[in-house]
């Protein structure tokens, strides 16, 4: 099964990736928040994946960690992407059964943040 993006984001391709092939994790802000949680569990079930994740190879990402010693997530990783931004839907997506997710791929944290700008989500803004 393949979650899609409702929405494409120009000037930037987009394509599917299996999830297996993207390490994933929440941030522990984001569940231990039972409102965030549960607007984001409303807002993909009702109307689907806004926009498409971002991923970046493992091994760039790396790279982009200015404090290693205190960067919480596990920086060696055994697949070849990394979700730099949309763990949480990829935390719904597998929990759906969705094998394929829509993600634009970046090469530099640059090239992220002039997706993230493009792709900022509307989440929760009501709490």
């Amino acid at each position: 099964m393949d979650l899609i993006a409702n929405k494409e984001v120009s000037g930037w391709e987009s394509k599917l990736y299996n999830i297996s092939d993207i390490f994933w994790m929440r941030d522990e802000a984001a569940i231990l928040d039972r409102k965030f949680l549960e607007a984001l569990n409303k807002s993909l079930t009702d109307k689907g994946m806004e926009y498409p994740i971002i991923i970046t190879h493992s091994h760039l990402f790396k790279s982009w960690v200015k404090n290693p010693h205190i960067f919480t997530k596990p920086l060696e990783v055994d697949q070849p992407y990394r979700c730099t931004i949309g763990n949480n839907r990829l935390h719904w997506a597998f929990s759906k059964g969705y094998s394929r997710i829509e993600c634009i791929y970046v090469s530099s944290k640059q090239e992220k943040e002039e997706v993230l700008k493009l792709t900022e989500m509307k989440y929760c803004v009501d709490f």
